[in-house]
Protein backbone atom coordinates (compact mmCIF):
# COMPACT_ATOMS: atom_id res chain seq x y z
CA UNK A 1 0.00 0.00 0.00
CA UNK A 2 1.53 3.34 -0.73
CA UNK A 3 1.12 5.94 2.22
CA UNK A 4 2.81 8.41 -0.16
CA UNK A 5 1.51 11.80 0.60
CA UNK A 6 -1.25 10.60 3.00
CA UNK A 7 -1.87 11.58 5.81
CA UNK A 8 -5.30 9.14 6.84
CA UNK A 9 -6.57 6.10 6.05
CA UNK A 10 -9.85 4.95 5.85
CA UNK A 11 -11.04 1.84 8.02
CA UNK A 12 -10.62 -0.51 5.04
CA UNK A 13 -7.37 1.36 4.05
CA UNK A 14 -5.89 1.24 8.10
CA UNK A 15 -7.17 -2.59 7.49
CA UNK A 16 -5.27 -3.26 4.59
CA UNK A 17 -2.69 -1.38 6.56
CA UNK A 18 -1.89 -3.59 9.33
CA UNK A 19 -2.98 -6.90 8.06
CA UNK A 20 -6.05 -7.37 9.48
CA UNK A 21 -10.21 -7.71 9.12
CA UNK A 22 -12.09 -4.20 8.96
CA UNK A 23 -13.94 -5.48 11.80
CA UNK A 24 -11.28 -6.19 13.63
CA UNK A 25 -10.12 -2.08 13.35
CA UNK A 26 -14.10 -1.06 14.05
CA UNK A 27 -13.22 -3.57 17.26
CA UNK A 28 -9.95 -1.78 18.08
CA UNK A 29 -11.72 1.35 17.98
CA UNK A 30 -14.77 0.38 20.13
CA UNK A 31 -12.72 -1.35 23.04
CA UNK A 32 -10.03 1.98 23.04
CA UNK A 33 -7.04 0.21 21.97
CA UNK A 34 -6.67 2.17 18.44
CA UNK A 35 -8.09 5.99 18.81
CA UNK A 36 -10.60 7.01 15.51
CA UNK A 37 -11.00 10.59 14.47
CA UNK A 38 -14.57 11.21 12.93
CA UNK A 39 -15.37 12.99 9.68
CA UNK A 40 -17.41 15.77 10.89
CA UNK A 41 -19.86 15.68 7.93
CA UNK A 42 -20.73 12.27 7.76
CA UNK A 43 -19.32 10.63 11.04
CA UNK A 44 -17.02 7.97 8.85
CA UNK A 45 -13.98 6.90 10.84
CA UNK A 46 -10.16 7.85 10.12
CA UNK A 47 -6.90 7.07 11.06
CA UNK A 48 -3.92 9.03 11.07
CA UNK A 49 -1.12 7.60 9.11
CA UNK A 50 1.67 8.10 12.17
CA UNK A 51 -1.02 6.32 14.50
CA UNK A 52 -1.33 3.64 12.66
CA UNK A 53 2.58 3.68 12.26
CA UNK A 54 3.37 3.27 15.92
CA UNK A 55 0.39 0.77 16.48
CA UNK A 56 2.12 -1.47 14.12
CA UNK A 57 5.88 -0.94 15.70
CA UNK A 58 4.20 -1.21 19.58
CA UNK A 59 1.78 -3.97 18.77
CA UNK A 60 2.18 -7.19 16.86
CA UNK A 61 -0.71 -7.50 14.56
CA UNK A 62 -2.01 -11.19 13.85
CA UNK A 63 -2.51 -11.10 9.91
CA UNK A 64 -5.66 -11.80 9.03
CA UNK A 65 -6.24 -14.85 6.13
CA UNK A 66 -8.80 -14.65 3.66
CA UNK A 67 -8.19 -18.11 2.82
CA UNK A 68 -9.56 -19.82 5.83
CA UNK A 69 -10.94 -24.03 5.77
Amino acid sequence: MQLKGKKYLTVKEAAIFLGVNPQTIRSWDKRGKLKASRNKSNRYRFYLVPQLQQFKESHKVRKYNKTRP
